[in-house]
């Protein structure tokens, strides 16, 4: 099935407290208002959590979101987001992350996935198009993000967390194949709701409203990618260790003592 457009406009809503389960619509306003994954997850967590609530508590909600150029050649239109309330910083936190999960939860028919509330046992969530489960995960429970994905990668495209999240560790990551969402302990809220992994799978395919004139912007595109040296090549090579500023130290920073006569004999 081909989608004229390239958005479901509708995310999924799983309390893990409840399993309530609703499909919610995002109206195209919306999605102009707040444009790419970051700002519509923004939205919806500004919608779904309170002022002052405890990033570990059931309370909180950890969104998944993508944007209009997920499943596309668009540059990083593969990536996902993660946002939720940081246990490491207090305060709203965003993480992206590769992989292919992203892509699966938008072929499954969702452009946003928020996980609220905390399940009584450890447990996973599958997603495969109308298919919604949250199954028992107390087997998997204690399992590194590696030993587990390959453990479980017939079922589909997987986000999970390892010990560190389990143990709600303020920094712990989230993982997607060999990818992570490493920034602001997403992995902590993640464990803090007893949610090992969330797999998805779909069958939806996209095409761009306007065929010609993206394939056109898209060859501009890509050409200044490649011919940047930060997204041509240092990001390729290094990821986003790239990122880091590295300089000489200046003097003040040379130990005193080394400057004394009767020590640098």
């Amino acid at each position: 099935m081909i989608k004229s457009s390239a958005i479901n406009n509708q995310a999924l809503f799983i309390d893990l407290s409840t399993h309530d389960i609703q499909r919610i619509p995002i109206n195209s306003s919306i999605r102009i208002k707040y444009l790419g994954g970051k700002g519509m997850a923004l939205k919806l967590l500004h919608d779904f959590i309170q002022p002052g609530v405890d990033p570990l508590s059931p309370e909180n909600v950890l969104i998944f979101a993508t944007g209009a150029t997920a499943g596309t050649a668009a540059p990083a239109g593969g990536r996902f987001v993660v946002v939720s309330k940081s246990p490491l910083t207090g305060i709203y936190a965003s993480s992206y992350a590769g992989g292919r999960f992203g892509l699966s939860l938008k072929k499954s028919g969702y452009d946003a996935l928020i996980i609220a509330g905390k399940s009584d046992n450890p447990s996973f969530i599958q997603i495969e198009d109308e298919s919604i489960k949250i199954c028992d995960a107390q087997n998997l429970w204690g399992m590194d993000t590696y030993r587990f994905q390959d453990h479980q990668k017939s079922l589909g495209d997987w986000v999970v967390i390892g010990p560190a999240g389990e143990n709600l560790v303020r920094y712990a990551l989230i993982a997607s194949d060999n990818r992570v969402a490493g920034r602001c302990g997403m992995g902590a809220v993640m464990g803090s709701k007893n949610l090992k992994g969330i797999v998805a799978r779909g069958s939806k395919k996209f095409q761009a409203q306007a065929p010609d004139q993206f394939k056109k912007a898209l060859k501009i595109a890509q050409a200044k990618v490649k011919a940047h040296d930060n997204t041509g090549r240092r990001l390729k090579e290094l990821g986003t260790s790239k990122m880091l500023l590295f300089s000489e130290p200046p003097a003040l920073c040379q130990l005193e003592i080394f400057s004394d006569p009767d020590l640098s004999k």
